[in-house]
């Protein structure tokens, strides 16, 4: 099914390159040595207007492969590195304050690359990505989140039951935890408490990582799986199938249910920055068939209410497997692809905006599209074929001029940038090995 999906992509990315418009900026070449930098090929037109091309690198991944390249969206340097991506874990951000991350993990490996920013002061620099850590400590990763205070990867390890925390500036483990379950939740507490789920049994456990031990045993629903924690509030917010579980991890008791709005329910909850929105991907299943909906969840941590925002004609996905979704690093904008037509939405998420719950659309290439958005929302990028697209928020359009080509196969796409003033540190290594320890040992 998926080499069928990547032939159909093919024919788009060969349609797509008979557009007059677009301009293509890099070699789709998948030839480039794992962990090296690399130039521009040469063959690339170069005439449009760089300076109206946001700065940020657009991270791709190859599935198939296990390849994980990172493209200048400007000039067509690419950062190439071997990577295990779980498709359902994806990349957890990490805003250290010296040293951003991009935590992954899948198979038996956690990895951690920079996110090619560093912020200083009022300033950013722009710096070629580089890895960061690599740690074999992992047993089939099934969910990661960064803790609220960005100092801790926390990995919830499927099969054996643990969770592993890990140090994101030093890339050390911290702890391993032994009171996990399958696809346990891996929330951590402004406390540094763990709060630990179980999907075929109603409980959520608060868990002291260093001690390893039990605190709390918590009466929740059924079918755990999907989580969110607000650090003002203390509070976690679990997703069962009978609605969303507040627990309070301070009094650790379970304080309220919050029902589902509509049908269906929520698998996965995404909560960004300091705001309390989390967002829920609409899961509706009829007869154990997933049926495509209009609606996503939003839940509202600091009110403690939850709500169904519905897009009138969309077609929307009910997790991120395929890069349809996405948030900004602030949490305050919600990018959704269209399944079925050739658009996107563009969301705002942020109680405290005038401009909440308000939906932009914008008209793409294709339907379904990956998407990836910036630190603020003002960098959006789509992933059509083999072409990635900026798009330009002011006028309502897709920059088909600042178009480049990714390599061939690449599934979804995420962006990392700064929002600001920004120094482009970059710089071409030439064949330099940046990570001699990620050279591919199998073709």
């Amino acid at each position: 099914m998926k080499r069928s999906l990547k032939r159909m992509s093919h024919l788009l990315a060969i349609l797509l390159l008979c557009f007059p418009l677009i301009i293509v900026g890099c070699s789709s070449d998948s030839s480039d040595p794992i962990g090296t930098v690399q130039e521009d090929d040469g063959n690339a037109d170069h005439d449009h207007d760089h300076s109206e091309t946001p700065l940020a690198w657009v991270w791709g991944y190859d599935a198939d492969i296990d390849i994980l390249t990172a493209y200048h969206s400007v000039d067509a340097k690419r950062a190439t590195f071997s990577a295990q991506i779980h498709p359902m874990i994806r990349i957890a951000y990490a805003p250290s304050e010296t040293r951003p991350t991009l935590w992954m993990a899948s198979g038996h490996m956690a990895q951690a690359f920079t996110a090619g920013f560093y912020p200083h002061m009022d300033h950013g620099h722009m710096a070629t990505p580089e890895k960061h850590a690599a740690l074999s400590v992992v047993h089939n990763p099934a969910h990661m989140t960064i803790s609220h205070d960005g100092a801790n990867a926390v990995i919830a390890n499927d099969g054996n039951e643990t969770l592993t925390v890990i140090d994101v500036d030093t890339g050390s483990v911290v702890a391993t935890v032994t009171h996990g379950s399958p696809h346990s939740a891996a929330l951590m507490t402004g406390q540094g408490h763990l709060v630990t789920t179980h999907m075929q049994e109603n409980w959520a456990k608060i868990v002291d990582p260093l001690t390893d031990t039990v605190l709390a045993e918590i009466p929740i629903g059924s079918g755990a799986h999907g989580d969110a924690y607000y650090a003002t509030t203390g509070r976690a917010f679990i997703a069962c199938v009978e609605g969303i579980e507040v627990i309070d991890t301070v009094s650790m008791m379970k304080t309220k249910r919050l029902p589902y709005p509509a049908a269906g329910r929520t698998s996965f909850l995404y909560h960004a920055g300091e705001t309390p929105t989390a967002i829920g991907l609409h899961n509706l299943s009829v007869e154990g068939e997933r049926q495509e909906t209009d609606s996503f969840l939003l839940i509202n941590m600091m009110d403690e209410t939850l709500e169904a925002v519905s897009i009138p004609g969309a077609s929307l996905d009910w997790s991120s497997r395929d890069g349809r979704f996405a948030l900004s690093k602030d949490g305050r904008t919600a990018v959704f692809s269209d399944l079925n037509a050739s658009r996107i939405y563009v969301v705002d998420v942020d109680p405290a905006s005038e401009n909440f719950r308000t939906v932009t659309t914008f008209t793409v290439p294709a339907p379904g599209v990956s998407v990836g958005v910036g630190e603020r929302g003002e960098h959006l990028f789509i992933l059509a074929g083999t072409t990635v697209y900026p798009v330009d928020l002011d006028h309502g359009e897709v920059d088909m001029g600042g178009a480049f080509a990714v390599k061939d196969g690449t599934d979804w796409i995420y962006v990392t940038s700064f929002s600001g003033e920004m120094i482009d540190e970059s710089v071409d290594r030439g064949d330099a090995v940046l990570n001699p320890e990620d050279a591919a040992t199998d073709a």
